[in-house]
Parts: structure tokens; C-alpha cells; sequence
């Protein structure tokens, strides 16, 4: 998944369904924004026309209920426990874990 499980709350239950999926020699591949990313996605919301509600040490939360999530290495390693996370561009990690 790139970047998706930071939009769906919680991401626990898809991240539990993808286990599941999964489980037969498959490789589970997940995106996530890290907290370096939030400026970033602040103005990619504004320039679409979104207005900002919350910036939180958690998400962004815009006027149309958007909340995008940002995750520290720690957080994203806790959903997925096994899993190696490994930085994606300076902006986000990726969590790799094989069934």
C-alpha cells in the first residue's frame, strides 16, 4: 500500500487483513508518511483548495474530513511487528514483512 494506510482509521484492521492475505509466502509492502512530511502536505491540501483544520503531532485534519496520519518509525514498526522499516525519500518509511 503507498501511502494509504494513513488515510483509513484505524489502520490496525487493515493492516490485520493484509496479515491475513498475506500469510502464504506472501510480502506485505506499506508506505506511510513520516512527521517530516506534515509542511508538505499541508500545502499540497491548500493548493487543491482544502482548508486545514488540526495539525496534530498525529495527522492534518481539512475542512472536507480528510485526516491524513503521519507515522514515527516507532508507530509504524508497533502495527507491524516483524516488519523492517526502512526510511522512503525523507519524507515517509516503508515496512517490509514476509509471511
Amino acid at each position: 500500500m503507498y501511502n494509504t494506510i494513513g488515510n483509513i482509521h484505524p489502520a490496525s484492521k487493515v493492516i490485520q487483513v493484509m496479515q491475513r492475505a498475506c500469510q502464504c509466502k506472501g510480502i506485505m509492502i506499506i508506505s506511510v508518511f513520516s512527521e517530516k512530511s506534515i509542511q508538505e502536505r499541508v500545502d499540497f491540501y491548500q493548493k487543491i483548495g482544502f482548508r486545514i483544520k488540526r495539525v496534530s503531532e498525529k495527522s492534518i485534519l481539512t475542512d472536507k474530513g480528510v485526516e491524513s496520519s503521519h507515522y514515527s518509525r516507532a508507530k509504524i514498526a508497533s502495527l507491524i511487528p516483524g516488519a523492517e522499516v526502512l526510511p522512503c525519500s525523507e519524507f515517509g518509511w516503508v515496512a517490509i514483512k514476509s509471511a
